[in-house]
């Protein structure tokens, strides 16, 4: 598995320096980039899509110092608010 370069197509990443919501009474622990990095190292993985959850509402703060901090392989989904 070494030789294969992974695209990880949907994670998550939950850092409790910014605001966080509850969802169903649900808080999700802390996953930040490093921790993210460091499992990441064993699969190979190369890229990947930062996807927001429910819990982080529409603040986007998070995602975009995460992606300062990951290589340009990386993208970001954000979760944005529908107006009219």
């Amino acid at each position: 598995m070494k030789n294969k370069k992974i695209f990880d197509a949907h994670f998550h990443i939950i850092d409790n320096r910014y605001p966080l919501i509850k969802n169903q009474g649900y808080l999700p622990p802390p996953f930040k980039v490093d921790d993210y990095l460091k499992w990441a190292q064993k699969l190979n993985i190369q890229g990947g899509a930062i996807v927001s959850g429910s819990f982080q509402g529409f603040d986007t703060s998070y995602l975009f110092q995460a992606l300062k901090n990951l290589r340009p392989q990386f993208v970001g989904v954000a979760n944005i608010s529908f107006t009219r």
